[in-house]
């Protein structure tokens, strides 16, 4: 059975089968998928490239690093959080601040209210 990208020829129905979750195949006609490394995962099964492996959530990719780290402290960390992209940085909780220049280090609101989350310096002064 020759079997597009991201998908492998299961020998118990002799049928082509989607890559599962944690998996990826590269190359027409595998036989097998190739597992992410520890740590990571993918968000879609069918996943054609190793790339679609990121770190799983409440994790993410510490910038030059190749294993995902626990999320910091008062943050959250869906799939697929990066330091290396400011678009995936993990994102603060309510009542959490850091600033653009260290957005990792993360700092509790003396008044929750003016801290909203989202991205770093997202709150109000007299925080």
């Amino acid at each position: 059975v020759a079997c597009d990208r991201g998908e492998y020829a299961d020998s118990a129905t002799q049928k082509c089968a989607l890559c599962p979750l944690g998996t990826y195949a590269v190359e027409r006609g595998a036989v097998n998928c190739t597992p992410c490394l520890a740590g990571f995962a993918t968000a879609n099964i069918g996943s054609q490239n190793v790339s679609a492996c990121v770190c799983a959530e409440g994790t993410y990719l510490p910038v030059a690093s190749l294993a995902c780290a626990p999320c910091p402290e008062g943050m959250t960390c869906e799939e697929g959080r990066d330091e290396s992209v400011v678009e995936l940085l993990p994102q603060l909780l309510y009542g959490y601040w850091s600033a653009v220049s260290r957005p990792l280090e993360v700092f509790k609101c003396i008044i929750e209210e003016h801290c909203p989350g989202g991205p770093a310096e997202t709150c109000a002064v007299y925080r």
